[in-house]
């Protein structure tokens, strides 16, 4: 067989003797034998790993450490001639690398880095029932797990009619690297690190599990805690808001404006406020986009996003009370309406703190790396530095897909106070000048109470004896005795261009359900 230059070996379903080293004071000697195949996988249990924790070895089998392996199919080598040879193009299956300090990103400082590994795609379908790394009492950094994962699967990222089981990822191009300390110094040389890696895997990675329907919570099981560094590629949902009532009893804020009143003898504008008022907001979708986010440090167990949001128009009714007074010869005036219109304009800052055990789906198209190091190093072409302990790093962005809520979410009262701002909020000029765009603009800025003040002010009025024409400000109006005496106030569009900050915490995302890696109805096996 000749193997054309640039292009990889195929490798499956191959016998593995796997010899891992003793070093950083603390790693074992073992000897483990295993199959990466899918049949293999269905039947075999987590093993258990080294003072570093418990782990399934065949997660890191196939990375690098086939280097060292042993294959069953290689057939006995054969003697060739000059002119046999000539006739041949083809490269090496096994790829050797050493990379100084300061090269390919590397600390100037650092280690010196040795590198093996096949020229060769690896595909493979496995599941892990638990993963646990860096988690005795004498392991480097404590009595907790630097890497916790529940029921990890790794298959291909689509498949067809017979089922994600059927299907494999492909880890290009495996390789298997040490860091050397002191690499010049024959008596000081010391190993500080040894990375298990592929310049590039694709395919899905899921944690625990997820089914849709409010009888799953969505964090019963997944990612306990993540050492790491990983690179969350922009990504988008519709959270869709729960219908909920507005009442001066949830806020503790009256809703204030200024209403123009057209009925003989008055024809002015009146300041207004009410604490006696009960509005229905509808449910309505808030489109939230989410930019790419770095993701990186020791024992994460949480992660945190910050989007942003657009909020659909929001429609509102229910019953307002308010009387006003001060007004020429009937004295006052008593408003008892029932309200309708609509909130629009808003957007909002959206700051989502999601735990681990809500992201269970993972699209990787990235180089990949799991490392245990004595001390902190940046790896060669690494994006980040590799903290002391065990690291699990994807270079390129992945994806967690779309982040749709599964289940509506509620607006608390913070939010609505934002968006019902101030009591009696200002203007400014004030008097304000018909010159001036409208509607004019509070000091406090963009509120509910600042649209119902000054969000429609076309009237004018003038000073001086006709001279200075100046702007009404009022944001509701009534005319005629139908208008202001009867029983409905309309307010039309209330247009509040501002911008909420809307928090969102443990989340269970609709599309993070995972399609089990199992044949038959197993949810793991």
């Amino acid at each position: 067989m000749t193997q054309k230059k640039g292009t990889t070996s195929r490798l499956t379903n191959k016998w593995l003797t796997i010899y891992v080293p003793r070093f950083l004071n603390g790693f074992n000697i073992q000897v483990i034998k295993a199959k990466a195949s899918a049949v293999e996988r269905r039947a075999s249990p987590a093993l258990p790993g080294t003072q570093f924790g418990k782990a399934a070895l065949p997660l890191v089998l196939p990375l690098a450490l086939m280097l060292i392996a042993t294959f069953s199919s290689v057939g006995a080598m054969q003697k060739m001639h000059d002119k046999e040879l000539a006739e041949v193009s083809g490269q090496a299956l096994m790829q050797m690398e050493k990379v100084l300090p300061g090269d390919k990103g590397t600390d100037i400082n650092g280690p010196t880095f040795y590198k093996a590994g096949l020229d060769a795609v690896v595909e493979l379908n496995m599941n892990i029932d638990k993963l646990q790394l860096g988690c005795t009492n004498t392991a480097v950094n404590g009595n907790f797990c630097d890497i916790d994962i529940d029921k990890l699967s790794l298959s291909g990222g689509t498949w067809g009619a017979d089922g994600r089981p059927s299907s494999s990822a492909a880890l290009t191009r495996p390789f298997f690297e040490f860091a050397i300390k002191n690499d010049q110094s024959k008596t000081l040389r010391e190993i500080v690190g040894i990375r298990l890696s592929a310049e590039k895997a694709s395919g899905m990675l899921t944690a625990g599990d997820q089914q849709p329907g409010e009888s799953d919570p969505g964090n019963t099981s997944g990612i306990n805690s993540l050492s790491g560094y990983m690179k969350l590629g922009p990504t988008s949902g519709v959270a869709e808001t729960e219908a909920r009532s507005l009442t001066y009893s949830d806020l503790n804020r009256r809703l204030t404006g200024r209403i123009f009143i057209d009925i003989w003898p008055v024809d002015d504008a009146y300041n207004f406020s009410s604490d006696e008022y009960n509005l229905n907001l509808a449910s309505v979708g808030a489109n939230v986009s989410v930019p790419t986010t770095v993701v990186s440090g020791k024992r994460l167990s949480s992660v945190n996003l910050l989007g942003s949001a657009t909020i659909d128009p929001i429609p509102l009714s229910g019953d307002l009370s308010a009387t006003i007074t001060g007004l020429p010869i009937i004295g006052s005036l008593n408003l008892d309406k029932t309200v309708t219109g609509s909130v629009s304009g808003l957007t909002a800052t959206v700051p989502i703190e999601q735990s681990l055990k809500f992201i269970h789906k993972i699209n990787v198209n990235s180089p990949f790396s799991l490392s245990m190091q004595g001390a902190d190093v940046l790896w060669p072409d690494a994006s980040a530095v590799a903290e002391k302990g065990w690291w699990m790093a994807f270079e390129d962005e992945v994806s967690i897909g779309n982040i749709s809520p599964e289940a509506k979410v509620p607006i608390d009262n913070s939010v609505l106070l934002q968006a019902v701002g101030p009591e009696f909020p200002s203007w400014e000029p004030n008097p304000y000048p018909t010159n001036e765009p409208l509607p004019p603009p509070c000091t406090s800025g963009p509120s509910i109470n600042c649209t119902l003040t000054t969000g429609i002010s076309t009237r004018t009025y003038t000073t001086d004896g006709g001279n200075y024409t100046w702007r009404e400000i009022y944001g509701v109006e009534c005319g005629g005795i139908s208008g202001c005496l009867s029983g409905n106030l309309p307010l039309g569009n209330l247009t509040v261009p501002a911008n909420l900050d809307f928090p969102l915490n443990n989340l269970k995302l609709s599309e993070q359900s995972i399609e089990p890696n199992c044949y038959g109805t197993a949810r793991f096996c």
